[in-house]
Protein backbone atom coordinates (compact mmCIF):
# COMPACT_ATOMS: atom_id res chain seq x y z
CA UNK A 1 0.00 0.00 0.00
CA UNK A 2 1.39 3.38 -0.98
CA UNK A 3 1.06 5.88 1.86
CA UNK A 4 0.69 9.64 1.50
CA UNK A 5 2.96 12.09 3.32
CA UNK A 6 0.22 12.86 5.89
CA UNK A 7 -0.54 9.18 6.43
CA UNK A 8 3.15 8.55 7.13
CA UNK A 9 3.35 11.49 9.52
CA UNK A 10 0.25 10.37 11.41
CA UNK A 11 1.66 6.85 11.77
CA UNK A 12 4.96 8.26 13.11
CA UNK A 13 3.09 10.38 15.66
CA UNK A 14 1.06 7.34 16.74
CA UNK A 15 4.23 5.26 17.07
CA UNK A 16 5.59 7.87 19.48
CA UNK A 17 2.32 8.16 21.40
CA UNK A 18 -0.64 5.88 20.64
CA UNK A 19 -2.86 8.10 22.81
CA UNK A 20 -2.22 11.31 20.88
CA UNK A 21 -5.48 13.03 19.98
CA UNK A 22 -6.59 13.98 16.50
CA UNK A 23 -6.50 17.62 17.63
CA UNK A 24 -2.83 17.35 18.68
CA UNK A 25 -1.91 15.63 15.42
CA UNK A 26 -3.77 18.28 13.40
CA UNK A 27 -1.84 21.03 15.18
CA UNK A 28 1.52 19.33 14.59
CA UNK A 29 0.80 18.59 10.93
CA UNK A 30 -1.02 21.89 10.28
CA UNK A 31 -4.07 20.15 8.82
CA UNK A 32 -7.67 20.00 10.01
CA UNK A 33 -8.82 17.71 12.78
CA UNK A 34 -11.37 16.23 10.35
CA UNK A 35 -8.57 15.38 7.91
CA UNK A 36 -6.67 13.59 10.67
CA UNK A 37 -9.82 11.66 11.61
CA UNK A 38 -10.39 10.58 8.01
CA UNK A 39 -6.77 9.49 7.58
CA UNK A 40 -6.77 7.56 10.87
CA UNK A 41 -10.06 5.83 9.93
CA UNK A 42 -8.68 4.92 6.48
CA UNK A 43 -5.51 3.48 8.05
CA UNK A 44 -7.59 1.44 10.49
CA UNK A 45 -10.03 0.15 7.85
CA UNK A 46 -7.23 -0.80 5.46
CA UNK A 47 -5.51 -2.76 8.24
CA UNK A 48 -2.35 -0.64 8.39
CA UNK A 49 -3.29 0.19 11.98
CA UNK A 50 -4.30 -3.07 13.64
CA UNK A 51 -5.15 -1.59 17.03
CA UNK A 52 -3.89 0.41 19.95
CA UNK A 53 -2.24 -0.94 23.05
CA UNK A 54 -0.38 0.16 26.14
CA UNK A 55 3.19 -0.84 26.90
CA UNK A 56 3.56 -2.32 30.36
CA UNK A 57 6.70 -2.87 32.41
CA UNK A 58 7.30 -6.63 32.50
CA UNK A 59 8.94 -6.67 35.94
CA UNK A 60 6.31 -4.46 37.55
CA UNK A 61 3.67 -6.82 36.13
CA UNK A 62 5.46 -9.79 37.74
CA UNK A 63 7.30 -11.21 34.70
CA UNK A 64 10.75 -11.93 36.14
CA UNK A 65 12.14 -14.43 33.66
CA UNK A 66 12.07 -14.77 29.90
CA UNK A 67 12.98 -17.70 27.75
CA UNK A 68 13.77 -18.08 24.08
CA UNK A 69 12.73 -21.57 23.03
CA UNK A 70 13.63 -23.50 19.90
CA UNK A 71 10.84 -25.97 19.17
CA UNK A 72 10.51 -28.69 16.58
CA UNK A 73 6.94 -29.59 15.63
CA UNK A 74 6.27 -33.18 14.63
CA UNK A 75 4.13 -34.18 11.65
CA UNK A 76 1.26 -35.46 13.78
CA UNK A 77 0.79 -31.95 15.23
CA UNK A 78 -0.27 -30.71 11.79
CA UNK A 79 -2.20 -33.89 10.94
CA UNK A 80 -4.15 -33.91 14.20
CA UNK A 81 -5.16 -30.24 14.15
CA UNK A 82 -5.05 -29.20 10.51
CA UNK A 83 -3.04 -26.19 9.40
CA UNK A 84 -5.50 -23.42 10.35
CA UNK A 85 -6.25 -24.78 13.83
CA UNK A 86 -2.56 -25.59 14.39
CA UNK A 87 -1.51 -22.02 13.60
CA UNK A 88 -4.32 -20.59 15.74
CA UNK A 89 -3.27 -22.87 18.61
CA UNK A 90 0.34 -21.68 18.34
CA UNK A 91 -0.76 -18.03 18.28
CA UNK A 92 -2.82 -18.41 21.44
CA UNK A 93 -0.28 -19.85 23.90
CA UNK A 94 -0.61 -17.37 26.80
CA UNK A 95 3.03 -17.31 27.96
CA UNK A 96 4.23 -16.50 24.43
CA UNK A 97 5.17 -12.89 23.72
CA UNK A 98 6.64 -13.50 20.26
CA UNK A 99 6.56 -16.57 18.08
CA UNK A 100 7.91 -17.19 14.60
CA UNK A 101 7.52 -20.23 12.34
CA UNK A 102 10.65 -21.14 10.42
CA UNK A 103 10.14 -22.71 7.02
CA UNK A 104 12.63 -25.37 5.95
CA UNK A 105 14.66 -25.72 9.10
CA UNK A 106 15.25 -28.42 11.70
CA UNK A 107 13.65 -25.95 14.13
CA UNK A 108 9.95 -25.23 13.48
CA UNK A 109 9.38 -22.36 15.89
CA UNK A 110 11.35 -19.77 17.80
CA UNK A 111 9.36 -18.27 20.66
CA UNK A 112 9.93 -15.74 23.40
CA UNK A 113 7.95 -16.52 26.54
CA UNK A 114 7.61 -14.74 29.87
CA UNK A 115 7.14 -16.26 33.32
CA UNK A 116 6.77 -15.09 36.92
CA UNK A 117 9.73 -17.13 38.11
CA UNK A 118 12.06 -20.00 37.25
CA UNK A 119 9.70 -22.58 38.79
CA UNK A 120 6.87 -21.51 36.51
CA UNK A 121 9.18 -21.66 33.49
CA UNK A 122 10.45 -25.11 34.44
CA UNK A 123 6.91 -26.41 34.96
CA UNK A 124 5.82 -25.01 31.60
CA UNK A 125 8.61 -26.75 29.70
CA UNK A 126 8.29 -29.93 31.75
CA UNK A 127 4.59 -30.15 30.82
CA UNK A 128 5.44 -29.36 27.20
CA UNK A 129 7.97 -32.20 27.13
CA UNK A 130 5.82 -34.74 28.97
CA UNK A 131 2.30 -33.96 27.73
CA UNK A 132 3.03 -32.85 24.18
CA UNK A 133 5.98 -35.11 23.32
CA UNK A 134 4.14 -36.70 20.39
CA UNK A 135 3.48 -33.26 18.83
CA UNK A 136 6.59 -31.25 19.56
CA UNK A 137 10.11 -31.35 20.93
CA UNK A 138 11.67 -28.50 22.87
CA UNK A 139 15.11 -28.57 21.32
CA UNK A 140 16.71 -25.86 23.43
CA UNK A 141 15.75 -23.09 25.83
CA UNK A 142 17.65 -19.93 26.70
CA UNK A 143 16.37 -18.33 29.93
CA UNK A 144 17.27 -14.78 30.91
CA UNK A 145 16.12 -11.99 33.23
CA UNK A 146 14.23 -8.83 32.24
CA UNK A 147 17.48 -6.89 32.73
CA UNK A 148 18.86 -8.68 29.68
CA UNK A 149 15.88 -7.82 27.46
CA UNK A 150 17.38 -4.99 25.44
CA UNK A 151 14.57 -4.20 23.03
CA UNK A 152 11.07 -5.38 22.23
CA UNK A 153 9.75 -2.76 19.82
CA UNK A 154 9.39 -2.40 16.09
CA UNK A 155 8.83 1.39 16.18
CA UNK A 156 12.30 2.30 14.86
CA UNK A 157 11.93 -0.16 11.99
CA UNK A 158 8.53 1.25 11.01
CA UNK A 159 9.84 4.82 11.14
CA UNK A 160 12.74 3.95 8.81
CA UNK A 161 10.28 2.31 6.40
CA UNK A 162 8.01 5.37 6.49
CA UNK A 163 10.98 7.66 5.81
CA UNK A 164 12.31 5.41 3.00
CA UNK A 165 15.65 5.15 4.78
CA UNK A 166 18.16 2.31 4.84
CA UNK A 167 17.22 -0.38 7.32
CA UNK A 168 20.82 -1.22 8.02
CA UNK A 169 22.12 1.64 10.12
CA UNK A 170 24.77 1.58 12.80
CA UNK A 171 24.98 5.16 14.13
CA UNK A 172 26.95 3.95 17.14
CA UNK A 173 29.86 3.00 14.85
CA UNK A 174 30.59 6.70 14.33
CA UNK A 175 31.77 6.79 17.95
CA UNK A 176 34.55 4.28 17.31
Amino acid sequence: MELTKNEKEIIKLLLDNGRISDVEMAEKLKISCQAVGKIRKKLEESGVIKGYSCNLNFEKMGINIFCVALIKLKGNFWEKLGEDKAIETLKNIPATIFSCMLPSSDISIISLCGFRDIKEMEKYYYLTKTKLYEYCEVVRIYPFSPHNLLKISSNQLFKLILEDKQLIQFPFLNKF
